[in-house]
């Protein structure tokens, strides 16, 4: 949302923009699917959280890779570890590359 928000600042038709990821919003905060507020990941951005950020963040940005990209990475990180398919919406093949693996369907059996 931040990323996409810098992104629509920039445009010649960023208020027709913003008011569409402004909508967007709207969704994630009423819980409307596939869109989820922010408050199941706050442990992200607790002490802890943000002393891990900290500590993962030097090794990222010496592969070129933004502190608001690494926040992106820990957000999909968390859904997709506690069940969520996560699908991370970007242009940005580098920032693409961070979207974890979709868990694989159990097989099922056929019946006799």
């Amino acid at each position: 949302m931040i990323e996409t928000g810098n992104h629509i600042a920039q445009t010649p038709d960023c208020y027709a923009l913003a008011q569409n990821l402004a909508a967007l919003m709207i969704k994630a905060a009423d819980e409307r699917s596939p869109w989820a507020p922010f408050s199941r990941q706050i442990k992200l951005w607790d002490e802890s959280g943000l002393k891990r950020l900290a500590a993962d963040w030097p090794q990222l940005a010496v592969q070129k890779i933004a502190i608001g990209d690494a926040t992106i990475k820990a957000v999909a990180e968390f859904y997709s570890g506690i069940g969520y398919q996560v699908e991370i919406l970007t242009g940005d093949s580098g920032l693409k590359a961070f979207e974890p693996a979709q868990p694989k369907q159990p097989r099922r059996r056929r019946s006799g």
